[in-house]
């Protein structure tokens, strides 16, 4: 079809990003460190819960090479964590070689043209956290605070982008009602609540020392010290459309586990039992709290498929919802999906950022990828993606910039390195790394800073139409 004809029918034809666009991959401390022993997680592998870690992909000592990698691919960002396990190995005690280690990275990058965004948390605990109720502890607050307080006075001249927390509500939901993570319990609601008060207060205050102690403007943009949101967006559909139970569930799982933390940090609003309402007899004093508003400069959001959501009265009330993520819960196929299951659907992405729009603050995507052994399947998922990223800023929406997840393959936590999602392929047993296609194409795109036609056509993407909805 013409070029004209496709736009008089509606389709999106250019998929090409602003120029400043920012690329970017992302990676975590303990997935990818190795030899990483002062944590929960790892004291649970050690224990048999989870697969054993052992050296990962040995990036605490490769991170030199793995970032010229990144660079190389054309990227200027590159998303990292540090290990608190590593700095704070007893309360109050800092390990001044580990804080120099991590020194050395942003340096490292640094010196390849990668801005950093560094996360304090990425789901492990310090031991001596764990074994005092982790994120239920008393010391929780004035522990963790001084933690942010201390990277950002060290780290405060390499680090313009900083993050409290990765994927807050995944995390206390995965220990307190799906037993996921260390300490974790089965449908603890009343247990997930207190952690949600504990993890709003503490973000808040994190956020307040870490904007004091960073006061160097690093990149010159006028800001030293940007907060990002990791927060994790899947868009919610009811599992059957034509069910009004069903289609009310899945606003309140919406409520639940996507905008319950945006609500919290961007307007300052605490709902103690996420249903909707700010109620004065809840156990916690709901209502708004000005500490908690506006302790988020930009929304950061992590999207990898949408979920499927069913009325399910006495699950997690007041929520009352159950959600189904594969074929067979959601008793429907699904066209395209990865090793784990997920379905891919790139409309979601779009979605996500028109969704999370509403909150007036700019947008950025932390991670995206998919789980694929092969290769293919990641090129064509990031070029359907992608496509759906330009087409929101084609509409005006302000996103600044994507990172793929992952670099290289890593450890992805309960299912071990049975999954793989990097740009390049790691060979457990040497260390070595190979670009996959996925990252060939990737690279291409960013160098191009738009995705080229030829793409769209060998990997046989239908062009956007937002007419029907595609």
């Amino acid at each position: 079809m013409c070029a004209a004809c496709q736009r008089g029918a509606g389709l999106q034809t250019s998929y090409s990003f602003p120029k400043g666009f920012i690329w970017g991959a992302a990676i975590s401390a303990y997935q990818t460190e190795g030899n990483n022993i002062n944590s929960d997680w790892d004291r649970a592998a050690q224990e048999g819960t989870y697969p054993v870690n052992g050296e990962a992909t040995r990036y605490y000592t490769l991170f030199d090479a793995d970032h010229e990698r990144a660079a190389s691919l054309g990227l200027t960002m590159f998303r990292i964590s540090i290990e608190w396990a590593r700095i704070e190995p007893s309360p109050g005690v800092y390990d001044e070689a580990e804080i120099a280690h991590y020194r050395s990275v942003l340096e490292s990058l640094h010196k390849r043209g990668l801005r950093p965004i560094v996360t304090l948390h990425h789901f492990t605990n310090p031991l001596w956290l764990a074994d005092d109720g982790g994120w239920r502890s008393a010391q929780l607050k004035e522990r963790f605070t001084e933690y942010a307080r201390l990277m950002a006075s060290r780290f405060g001249d390499l680090v313009d982008f900083w993050s409290t927390l990765n994927e807050p509500m995944i995390y206390i939901a995965g220990v307190y009602l799906v037993n996921q993570f260390p300490g974790g319990e089965i449908l603890n609601m009343e247990g997930l609540k207190e952690g949600y008060v504990n993890m709003a207060f503490t973000h808040a205050a994190a956020v307040e020392a870490i904007r004091d102690a960073d006061t160097v403007d690093t990149d010159g943009d006028g800001s030293p010290a940007q907060i990002v949101l990791v927060q994790a967006y899947t868009p919610t559909d009811p599992v059957d459309p034509d069910d009004p139970s069903d289609i009310e569930a899945a606003k309140r799982y919406n409520l639940f586990q996507n905008t319950s933390f945006l609500d919290t940090w961007v307007k300052g609003r605490l709902d103690y039992d996420f249903d909707g309402l700010l109620e004065t007899t809840s156990p916690f004093p709901e209502g708004i709290y000005d500490e908690l508003a506006g302790s988020v400069d930009i929304i950061g959001f992590t999207y990898y498929s949408r979920t499927f959501v069913m009325d399910s009265p006495g699950t997690l009330p007041p929520v009352n919802a159950l959600p189904c993520l594969l074929e067979l819960m959601c008793n429907r196929s699904f066209a395209l999906q990865g090793d784990n299951d997920r379905e891919v659907y790139p409309r979601g992405i779009y979605r996500s950022i028109r969704d999370i729009a509403s909150y007036g603050l700019p947008i950025f995507i932390v991670e995206n990828g998919v789980a694929d052994k092969v290769g293919n399947l990641r090129a064509r998922f990031t070029v359907m993606h992608l496509m759906q990223v330009a087409r929101a800023l084609s509409e005006g929406f302000n996103v600044l910039g994507y990172l793929h997840w992952s670099l290289t393959d890593n450890y992805e936590w309960a299912q071990g390195y049975d999954m793989r999602f990097g740009l390049y392929h790691v060979d457990y047993g040497t260390q070595e790394r190979t670009l996959t296609e996925g990252g060939s194409v990737y690279s291409e795109i960013v160098k191009a800073n738009s995705i080229p036609s030829e793409l769209i056509e060998l990997y046989n993407v239908p062009e956007i139409n937002p007419l029907n909805g595609n």
